[in-house]
């Protein structure tokens, strides 16, 4: 017969030796992951005017991080919009009585300030249908992508500490 005797004050010493060591590298693996996912983020990210993408960040603290948009100049409004979509709806001028437009290949898309349009590509409308966007969760796919990065790096983390 096969006895096995285990002292409990013998594993509570055992893990607090380990305690302050393990918990410097789950920090460290932290880090890593949390840039991991940004860097994937911000690849993933559309890039119209590459605001979207610059706003990315992360805030990593002791024990806890995340990445998202940065809150300043309406970004997490407009990012909300990208990675949800929106439904079909009737956009109306917010100054004046009419929309600029103008034509592009063949395609009708709304003009920005300082937008040089040759005249006979300028179109005016009282409203657009707007028939809606597609959600594109970037942050998701970013997520999925780093996926056995992540793993692999929290398992290090832990094999590390446990080989000491």
């Amino acid at each position: 017969m096969v006895s096995i005797k285990i002292q409990s004050n013998d594993i509570g010493k055992y893990l607090k030796s380990i305690g302050p060591e393990m918990e410097k590298n789950l920090q460290k693996a932290l880090v890593r992951n949390t840039l991991a996912v940004e860097a994937d983020s911000v690849r993933q990210a559309p890039a119209d005017t590459g605001t979207l993408r610059k706003s990315i960040s992360s805030v990593i603290n002791t024990g806890r991080a995340f990445v998202s948009p940065s809150f300043g100049a309406n970004v997490l409004n407009y990012a909300k919009y990208v990675i949800f979509g929106t439904r079909p709806h009737t956009i109306y001028p917010r100054r004046g009585k009419a929309i600029p437009l103008k034509k592009v290949g063949g395609r009708v898309t709304f003009m920005k300030r300082g937008d040089s349009v040759a005249k006979n590509n300028k179109i005016f409308a009282k409203k657009v249908r707007h028939p809606g966007t597609k959600p594109n969760d970037f942050f998701e796919r970013a997520v999925e992508r780093t996926k056995l990065f992540v793993s692999r790096n929290w398992e290090a983390a832990i094999n590390k500490t446990l080989r000491k």
